[in-house]
């Protein structure tokens, strides 16, 4: 049997055959008036086939088409979903509200340092132009979009996961302000959001060191598939489970599952085994445990009497 790359060849070979016998610019006019079609040889044949495709103006009708096909398949999906997806009790619904509240909040700087620069330096450049109108409309925008997002906590919405909307807003002055060719745009914006993004980004401590990581092998190897351990829930010892296999005390938590997760946690046997991390990130300290030093001091073999949920 032929290999792939000889099947290609040989359907390169009859292309440029097909091709010379019958120019693509005659193929398009005799194809001109026939039925859209789909065609599933693309891979191969793209080059031929390619002006299937291509669309010499926008058919209205289409493209209104594909507009109530998506809408119909987005209203399908959340229906399923109303119907048939998870329930969330009274004390998640609760949660995921002061969540959305408190800790969600869509702020200017949600969309990054680089965005913000570019917004700005666009805006300015366009206020000293005079094009106030294309700058008002935008700011106009943008307080449409803060005031949607105070109000979606009370549906137990995340504002910040809503935030990229706010590009629909300012992108018109990122586009006005290029047809006008501001000099050196890209590169004062970078260099204005390149200690943010240092900050933030590059120099953003990790919840695992490489010590903690060498630890968790360890525990893989000291402690039986059955062991449960006992941890802090900000520290390295949320990677046991999916490095080490080991089920935790305080695995984490999606918010729809609190639920399910305290009624599997209620099944498990208590913690043999204490685990702590060289960082803890966000969170109280596990309480305090004794025992046998195991992995470097990092496990302990809980004492009897001592050992955790």
């Amino acid at each position: 049997m032929p290999s792939l790359d000889r099947r290609i060849s040989s359907s390169r070979r009859a292309l440029e055959e097909r091709r010379g016998s019958r120019p693509l610019p005659e193929l398009e006019e005799a194809v001109r008036h026939m039925d859209a079609i789909r065609p599933f040889t693309e891979g191969i044949v793209g080059e031929e086939i390619s002006f299937v495709l291509r669309m010499a103006e926008a058919d209205p009708a289409i493209l209104a088409e594909a507009q109530d096909a998506g809408a119909a398949g987005l209203a399908l999906t959340l229906g399923a979903l109303a119907i048939w997806g998870p329930a969330l009790s009274p004390r998640e619904t609760a949660w995921m509200r002061d969540y959305a509240l408190h800790q969600e909040r869509a702020g200017i700087g949600v969309l990054g340092d680089v965005t913000n620069a570019v917004t700005l330096l666009a805006a300015g450049f366009l206020v000293a132009k005079r094009e106030l109108r294309t700058v008002l409309t935008a700011a106009a925008a943008m307080l449409g979009l803060f005031a949607l997002f105070a109000l979606l906590p009370r549906a137990g919405l995340y504002p910040a996961r809503f935030a990229p909307l706010l590009l629909v807003a300012v992108t018109p002055l990122w586009a006005r302000a290029a047809a006008a060719r501001i000099p050196l745009l890209a590169p004062i914006a970078l260099l204005i959001a390149l200690p943010g993004h240092l900050r933030w980004y590059q120099r953003a401590p990790p919840m695992a060191t490489s010590g903690d990581v060498a630890a968790i092998q360890c525990v893989r190897r000291e402690t039986p598939p059955s062991a449960v351990i006992d941890g802090a829930y900000g520290d390295a010892t949320q990677w046991i489970p999916a490095l080490a296999g080991r089920a935790v005390t305080r695995p984490h938590e999606h918010v729809s599952l609190f639920d399910e997760i305290e009624a599997a946690l209620s099944r498990l046997p208590k913690a043999a085994f204490h685990f702590t991390g060289e960082r803890l990130i966000y969170g109280d300290p596990a309480p305090p445990a004794e025992g046998m030093p195991l992995c470097g001091g990092k496990l302990l073999r809980v004492q009897s009497g001592n050992n955790s949920r």
